[in-house]
């Protein structure tokens, strides 16, 4: 599902604290579980900033739990680092 989530504070420019709209939990993420931002600008009616954080990490709400587990690798980027590393082999033949 997906679901709104607030920024609520950015902590010593190291964390980000972010709260579900929906369901009121908060996770406390690391700059580097962030990969990226991308504005939405369709969704700026309210006075608020809309995007998308694009995460290295995935957040489960399991019931009343939150859990942060590393992001598993997509297919694209699987095959990207592959493309790589068989360069790389016949690089140093």
């Amino acid at each position: 599902m997906d679901d709104d989530w607030l920024v609520q504070e950015v902590e010593d420019k190291q964390r980000v604290r972010i709260r579900n709209i929906r369901t009121d939990q908060v996770a406390l993420l690391d700059f580097s579980h962030i990969r990226d931002y991308v504005p939405d600008p369709k969704r700026e009616y309210d006075g608020l900033r809309h995007g998308f954080l694009e995460l290295r990490v995935q957040i489960f709400l399991r019931g009343p739990e939150l859990v942060i587990e590393p992001q598993r690798p997509t297919a694209k980027r699987a095959a990207a680092k592959t493309s790589r590393a068989s360069h790389a082999k016949r690089k140093s033949r």
